[in-house]
């Protein structure tokens, strides 16, 4: 038997696992239930994108694992959605990474940019990952609201200096 690390103790319970917990009971009772809480589909893709991904595998240019900032190309198309969508230019040899998920990013992101001790601003609500990411980089989470009257933007006004 080991003892997890301080860090580890200070973070709250995951709130998607008990949420799952709830909406398994729900179902349980007969209720149907819309999943607005994972990030994960809960529908099949449809069948151009499974031949897609079928004639992928069979290639073996699709085999072994990708570079460590994703291909040249996957991140040229970021580049030029960014700009199409939002009028940002980013460039892709420099700006632009491939990651598994929001998850990895945040966790990273966090991981480079917070000292121990530095207080981190997380919205409220918001994905538990930056609170959690805050802590496990020996940050402060510090919860800002995020109001419906705002339209969910934050108002740095409300935000102390310190």
């Amino acid at each position: 038997m080991f003892d997890s690390a301080q860090r580890i103790q200070k973070i709250p319970p995951y709130f998607f696992a008990a949420l799952r917990s709830r909406i398994a009971a729900l179902e349980a009772e007969g209720h149907d239930i819309i999943r607005l809480d994972v990030g994960s589909p809960d529908m099949p893709p449809t069948p151009a994108i499974i031949e897609a991904l079928h004639d992928s595998a069979t290639r073996a240019d699709t085999h072994g694992y990708q570079s460590f900032n994703g291909t040249p190309a996957l991140r040229e198309a970021w580049s030029e959605m960014y700009k199409r969508v939002f009028s940002v230019h980013l460039d892709p040899e420099t700006e632009i990474v491939n990651l598994l998920g929001s998850k990895e990013g945040i966790f990273h992101l966090l991981q480079a940019t917070t000292n121990p001790g530095d207080v981190v601003l997380v919205p409220d609500p918001g994905y538990p990952t930056y609170s959690r990411g805050a802590i496990m980089a020996g940050g402060k989470p510090y919860p800002f609201p995020l109001e419906p009257s705002q339209g969910f933007t934050p108002n740095l006004s409300l935000i102390p200096a310190e």
